[in-house]
């Protein structure tokens, strides 16, 4: 599992237990994201999925419709207040075999 600090306190997650490089299905969530309201989730800047499902706006990419190699995963949290704070991490792909 792992975790890219955010500005407010917020983790950019993929599933426990998945080591990386990913391939497959990838479980995403936010966590400790404070007053969110939704998640939006992007990878290399193309939209995946977004999530109003608190506390842990989990998601699932699909790794196997990308390249080997790694990518850009990005977490966009809007808050209740109105701001919204980017979340990103590098991840590895690997095709499924």
């Amino acid at each position: 599992d792992v975790d890219h600090p955010g500005a407010f306190g917020g983790d950019l997650r993929h599933a426990d237990g998945q080591p990386e490089p990913v391939q497959g299905g990838v479980q995403l969530s936010t966590q400790n994201a404070g007053s969110a309201r939704s998640v939006t989730y992007f990878v290399d800047l193309d939209l995946i999925a977004t999530s109003t499902a608190s506390p842990t706006f989990t998601a699932t990419w699909d790794s196997s419709k990308i390249a080997d190699g790694e990518h850009l995963l990005i977490a966009q949290v809007h808050t209740s207040g109105g701001a919204i704070v980017e979340l990103r991490r590098t991840v590895a792909v690997i095709a499924c075999t």
